[in-house]
């Protein structure tokens, strides 16, 4: 490297440890969704006796299942390290943990075909599933930018951007019910519903404002809204069992499913420590 070169980069790495200002920061605070996710799809057919003694054998089915995760608000924490440079701008990395409820719910339709001419036998739209919950945990690891509004005063106002990844698991449900064969009156089928988990890995973006007070030299407490959103996960295999622990069970499985990602709106407490400057 030539000696004008070697200056030259000298002078920068002494002007980054010059500006630099390390911190630990630590936040709590509430999440509140503003995105849902659903899917639809269709069951396996199965091959039964048919209903109509005419028919003979059967090819039975749930088309169109649909499942709904409805996103409630729950909290949020999250712990970040980094450093201030250059008197305005701050550079970080961050962990995020959040936890919220999922509320599940959805319908499917029933339907009857005759294998040998492939016509619908019987039809039974809009059957209800019942409403099931589970809790929906993320945790995150994100890299941010963050831009200071220094002024002359201990109120700092500031914005900031970050990218990452994040990690989503919540377990699915069982839940018992009845299907009432309206080809057939008085015949219920019982049901057991499991409904499918979700998981997976997603990329993650964010975005966070807020003011923060400078109680000492080297001590803030901010309030902070964060913006948070991710790309598409996972719905595991979910089914519908019907007359469940007898000798006449069907299992009708519905395949994965991608469901689309989160957007959530947080409000935080900020509490940010700076160690002195090297």
């Amino acid at each position: 490297m030539k000696p004008r070169m070697i200056t030259i980069v000298a002078a920068f790495i002494f002007s980054v440890n010059a500006y630099s200002n390390p911190y630990l920061s630590i936040n709590i605070g509430a999440t509140f969704s503003s995105r849902d996710s659903s899917f639809t799809d269709d069951s396996n057919a199965l091959l039964f006796g048919s209903a109509t003694p005419v028919v003979g054998m059967s090819l039975f089915s749930l088309p169109d299942v649909t499942w709904n995760n409805d996103y409630s608000s729950g909290f949020e924490g999250s712990f970040a390290v980094g450093y201030e440079t250059f008197s305005n701008w701050a550079l970080e990395g961050e962990f995020l943990y959040q936890n919220f409820e999922r509320h599940i719910d959805g319908m499917y339709n029933w339907q009857e075909v005759n294998p040998q001419t492939n016509t619908v036998e019987f039809f039974q739209d809009n059957n209800p599933i019942n409403n099931s919950s589970a809790r929906v945990r993320t945790y995150s690891l994100l890299t941010n930018g963050i831009y200071n509004f220094n002024n002359c005063t201990q109120w700092i106002p500031y914005i900031g951007a970050g990218l990452g990844v994040t990690w989503l698991q919540s377990n699915g449900t069982s839940d018992h019910d009845t299907l009432n064969v309206f080809s057939v009156p008085g015949d219920v089928a019982p049901i057991l519903a499991h409904s499918p988990s979700l998981y997976g890995t997603a990329f993650a973006w964010q975005f966070k404002a807020g003011i923060a007070y400078l109680t000492e030299s080297n001590l803030s407490i901010a309030l902070q809204y964060r913006l948070f959103g991710t790309t598409k996960f996972k719905a595991t295999q979910s089914n519908i069992i019907t007359h469940p622990n007898t000798p006449d069970l069907a299992v009708f499985s519905i395949a994965e499913n991608d469901v689309r990602g989160l957007l959530q709106n947080g409000i935080d407490i900020n509490i940010e420590y700076f160690f002195d400057s090297f």
